[in-house]
């Protein structure tokens, strides 16, 4: 095979990995579930830029999307409990 069509093959099996993670994202009932299926995607994404000779822009997509926000977002569902129902509010 030859680098070009490596690549292809590569940059297929990166798009299918991340819209098959974004479909998963969506069909998904649980939150942190569906938080991991985004951080494969994004990680994904990530792979496609490097495939593109944007490296910068690559490593800015795993690390700070991959990495800083969707830790911050899996942080808030962890914290969030769905089993507990909003305050009601009190009537004067």
């Amino acid at each position: 095979m030859t680098p070009p069509e490596m690549a292809s093959i590569l940059f297929l099996l990166l798009a299918a990995t991340c819209v098959g993670a974004v479909l998963a994202m969506l069909l998904c009932r649980r939150q942190t579930y569906a938080a991991l299926f985004l951080v494969l995607a994004f990680a994904a994404l990530g792979g496609i830029f490097g495939l593109l000779d944007a490296p910068f822009v690559a490593a800015a997509q795993v690390l700070i999307y991959a990495g800083a926000i969707m830790v911050l977002f899996v942080f808030v569902i962890m914290m969030i409990d769905p089993r507990q129902s909003p305050p009601s509010e009190r009537k004067a």
